[in-house]
């Protein structure tokens, strides 16, 4: 397995994202929301060219199994910084192997590196909820609220 910060976007890592992409907005809460491939590499680009954001890819071969995107920045009340995962993916055959403990290790430490006070991780796909918030509870995190949804037209 290899890991691989992103900082500029090639052919390769373009069908890496667009493949991955496809799979985690299909097991998200996000799947009834059309899906824009355009929209797509335009913020993993983003994400591997801004200082204050982080992409990494986890690979098997030249496979893409794994993705970690994140952000830091402050609030809107404080001037303390807090690195906020947007996207942490593990495609299912791989889940269960250390695929998605190494991005969230190396999530953390990049976070460490930011100078954050809080690194958070969230959950809207409902994937394995007991095990997720096993390996949250386990690497010391404590759940801090939850995400609801109502749909505009209901």
């Amino acid at each position: 397995m290899r890991y691989a910060v992103v900082t500029r976007m090639t052919l390769p890592i373009e069908v890496a994202v667009l493949r991955l992409g496809k799979f985690s907005h299909r097991e998200s809460a996000y799947s009834h929301l059309g899906f824009n491939a355009t929209k797509l590499l335009k913020e993993a680009k983003l994400f591997a060219t801004t200082d204050n954001r982080l992409f990494i890819l986890a690979w098997d071969g030249d496979k893409a199994v794994g993705v970690m995107a994140a952000m830091v920045a402050d609030y809107f009340f404080s001037d303390d910084l807090v690195a906020n995962d947007y996207l942490w993916y593990v495609l299912p055959e791989y889940r269960g192997s250390k695929v998605g403990w190494e991005l969230l290790t190396m999530y953390e430490r990049w976070s460490a590196d930011q100078g954050t006070v809080d690194t958070r991780v969230g959950m809207t796909s409902m994937i394995n909820a007991d095990v997720f918030n096993g390996i949250m509870e386990k690497r010391g995190y404590k759940c801090i609220g939850a995400n609801y949804r109502k749909r505009s037209q209901e």
